[in-house]
C-alpha cells in the first residue's frame, strides 16, 4: 500500500517527507525539527537531536529536546533516501538565503503540524490507500525491517522508546512463520 501512496504523490518534497517517515520511524515532531545539518549524507546518517513542539495558537512552535534523552539517536538511512534526500537538498539551495540551518521540509521555519496534515490528506484522498494515522509510519517502519530480517536489538535502538511501550507481539504478528 505504501508504493501505491507514493504514486499519488506528485512533486520532491512531500515524496521525502513521506519517503522519509517510512524509512527512519521520526515521529513528527522529529520530522519537522530535521534540518539540513542533522544529515550526513556521507555517512548515510540522520542525527535526531531534537524536535518542533507546537504550542498555543497562531502557528507558535519550539524547537526541544525529543522526549527522552534516550531517543536521541542516529539512524543509518537506505541508498534510495540518501539520493532522494541529497536531491532536495541541491533544489533547496536555489532558495535565496539557504543555508544549512535551514529546516529539510521547510525553510527557515519548519513545515507546521496542520500543514502536514493537510498534505497527508490530499495524497491519500487520491490515493487508493486506506488512511492510517501518520504515526503509525513508525509501526510500518518497525515492520518492514522485522519482515527484511533485521536485528530487533538494532531496530529497538532506531526505535526506542517505541519498544519500551509498545508489545512486541504486535510486530510479531505480521511476520510470517
Amino acid at each position: 500500500e505504501f508504493h501505491l501512496f507514493l504514486e499519488s504523490i506528485d512533486n520532491l518534497k512531500d515524496y521525502a517527507i513521506f519517503y522519509t517517515l517510512f524509512w527512519t520511524g521520526v515521529r513528527k515532531g522529529e520530522l519537522l525539527g530535521l534540518q539540513w545539518k542533522d544529515i550526513d549524507f556521507s555517512r548515510r546518517m540522520i542525527r535526531i537531536t531534537k524536535a518542533v513542539n507546537r504550542f498555543g495558537t497562531g502557528g507558535h512552535w519550539e524547537l526541544t529536546s525529543p522526549e527522552t534523552l534516550s531517543t536521541i539517536r542516529d539512524i543509518l538511512i537506505i541508498n534510495t533516501l540518501s539520493d532522494l534526500l541529497q536531491d532536495l537538498y541541491e533544489q533547496s539551495k536555489a532558495i535565496i538565503g539557504f543555508n544549512d540551518e535551514y529546516f529539510v521540509f521547510g525553510s527557515d521555519k519548519p513545515l507546521s503540524f496542520t500543514g502536514l496534515d493537510r498534505i497527508y490528506k490530499g495524497y491519500i484522498t487520491n490515493s487508493s490507500v486506506k488512511r492510517i494515522r501518520i504515526h503509525d509510519f513508525r509501526h510500518s517502519y518497525a515492520t518492514a525491517l522485522i519482515e527484511l530480517g533485521v536485528d530487533i536489538m538494532l531496530l529497538a535502538k532506531n526505535v526506542r522508546p517505541f519498544f519500551q511501550r509498545t508489545s512486541l507481539q504486535h510486530l510479531w504478528s505480521s511476520v510470517p512463520e
